[in-house]
């Protein structure tokens, strides 16, 4: 699958709204970010947070070339050219393509941006444990785990544990040289 990244913009809310069913999922997909329920104006405010000069993050919704269809949403977050380091987050499949074998190419296509137009040497990322999918999606994309956070987030009455994983710039160019001459 071909996915194509382009940036969110006001008229994406609307659909990403639809995608976010209960509490869990949005904990899931924003960590404590957002707050349930998602509201319009919520997503505006994050949208324009991309805005910034320089930019804090980078919102992306993922394009299936093929269909044009919107089957994604990822951010790099937390933006520092001093360090050239971000955070890979809130990456969530639209539902009607879940286990679609979205997760990659959308990854992918992120990691591209960062490494090669954003010359970002470490990107890293959370996932909650249970997350088995995501976590092998990270790991297939070239991501380490690199430490364990107990109790990370409280959802309802339950504590949700999560891995901390990252990939550097060389680990990225050596699963994907290609991609560093044609960045060129």
């Amino acid at each position: 699958m071909k996915i194509e990244l382009l940036p969110f913009d006001s008229t994406d809310v609307d659909r990403l709204l639809t995608w976010i069913a209960s509490e869990a999922e949005l904990v899931q997909w924003s960590g404590p970010y957002f707050k349930y329920p998602l509201q319009h104006s919520d997503l505006l405010t994050y949208q324009l947070t991309a805005e910034k000069s320089p930019p804090i993050r980078k919102i992306y919704k993922a394009i299936e070339t093929e269909s044009s269809a919107v089957v994604g949403h990822i951010e790099l977050n937390d933006l520092d050219f001093t360090f050239r380091s971000a955070s890979l987050s809130r990456v969530l499949i639209n539902p009607a393509y879940r286990n679609q074998g979205v997760c990659l190419p959308m990854v992918n296509a992120a990691l591209t941006i960062g490494f090669d137009h954003l010359h970002l040497h470490r990107i890293s990322l959370r996932v909650y444990d249970f997350n088995h999918p995501a976590i092998r999606c990270y790991e297939r994309a070239g991501f380490r785990r690199e430490g364990f956070f107990r109790h990370f987030s409280l959802v309802g009455d339950q504590w949700w544990d999560s891995w901390s994983m990252a990939i550097l710039e060389d680990e990225w160019r050596s699963i994907h040289p290609r991609t560093h001459q044609e960045g060129q």
